[in-house]
């Protein structure tokens, strides 16, 4: 699904789609005047536009159609608010390349909105709501199988979720329907969810699966830095273990942005060497923190297992958490 023209559609009703001299796809007004064109390049003279069942709108040279690999211009390169079964979600890591849906402006204007999603490449990939240029959601990590940051997602998403390297730093994820009568999309929310929609044959009407951010705790950082957050709790947000609020005052209000920080220096901090690499420091042990996202900016390490995992962080000052996920290895931060 394309939309190059969210800002400035076609007013009147007499709008149409056709080929240009140019072998490109063009949209005209009522009034014959071009107003998009798909401008492809090098496109020769007898050309073919084909609708898939997908939803892609492809360009083909006549002597090529059907073939993926030989396509002029597919409108699924050109995405809008809502990802369909089969797109491609793509980026390369090296040259910044970062395909991206965005949302519409509100409810009724479908121009280009504040909210957009995509994959952050950082570490072990994972899908990220940004609000501008500032982080609103995160999926937490892609482990091979799911993202970790969404419990539910082994029973709604039928695994249907693939992760393909092309190497060079280019990959892209993909997803596809288990079951092919069922009748799926996600879509980019002007206030800044991301749903799972299915068709209902029944009521003929499309049913929410799944919403994220589906409560306050989704919402990113939102009880700051060493902060953790409950809908469970009667104040949403409370310090780890050893921590005090940083802002007391603010954290009272119900300000939590300012996070917490520890109570006391830990002995690592006052027995290492200038270059952060423990010198002697014994007494400082981790505290299990369990039903958390994955951290987001964590590094990867090379680790057999779990106690591996907590040795490499414990020999490094600058090093407060781990974590040992299957399908990632060791996350330390």
């Amino acid at each position: 699904m394309g939309g190059q023209r969210r800002g400035n559609p076609v007013s009147c009703k007499n709008g149409f789609l056709a080929f240009g001299n140019n072998g490109n796809l063009k949209v005209f007004d009522g009034n014959r005047k071009s107003v998009w064109s798909s401008n492809a390049s090098s496109v020769p003279r007898n050309v073919t536009a084909v609708l898939l069942d997908t939803g892609n709108l492809v360009l083909y040279n006549s002597g090529s159609v059907g073939d993926p690999n030989n396509a002029l211009w597919q409108s699924f390169d050109y995405p809008t608010d809502t990802y369909l079964p089969d797109m491609n979600v793509s980026m390369n890591v090296y040259e910044g390349e970062n395909r991206v849906f965005t949302s519409w402006k509100s409810a009724s204007d479908p121009s280009i909105g504040q909210y957009s999603m995509g994959v952050d490449p950082r570490g072990s990939p994972q899908i990220v709501i940004w609000d501008g240029v500032h982080r609103h959601w995160r999926s937490g990590h892609w482990n091979g199988i799911i993202f970790t940051g969404i419990p539910t997602m082994r029973a709604i998403y039928l695994y249907g979720f693939k992760l393909f390297n092309k190497g060079n730093g280019s990959l892209y994820f993909t997803y596809t329907i288990s079951n092919t009568s069922d009748l799926m999309r996600f879509r980019l929310g002007w206030d800044g969810r991301e749903e799972q929609l299915r068709w209902d044959q029944g009521t003929s009407n499309w049913s929410i699966v799944q919403l994220q951010p589906d409560n306050e705790c989704e919402l990113y950082n939102k009880c700051g830095n060493f902060g953790k957050c409950s809908v469970e709790e009667s104040t949403l947000c409370s310090c780890l273990e050893g921590f005090v609020p940083k802002y007391v005052d603010e954290w009272g209000r119900g300000n939590w942005s300012g996070g917490c920080v520890r109570r006391t220096q830990l002995d690592c901090e006052t027995n290492s060497s200038g270059n952060g690499v423990v010198g002697g420091g014994g007494g400082d042990v981790f505290v299990k923190v369990e039903g958390v996202k994955l951290p987001d900016f964590a590094d990867l390490a090379v680790a057999q297992n779990s106690d591996d995992c907590e040795e490499n962080c414990s020999k490094n000052c600058s090093c407060h958490a781990y974590a040992f996920a299957s399908g990632i290895n060791c996350m330390v931060t």
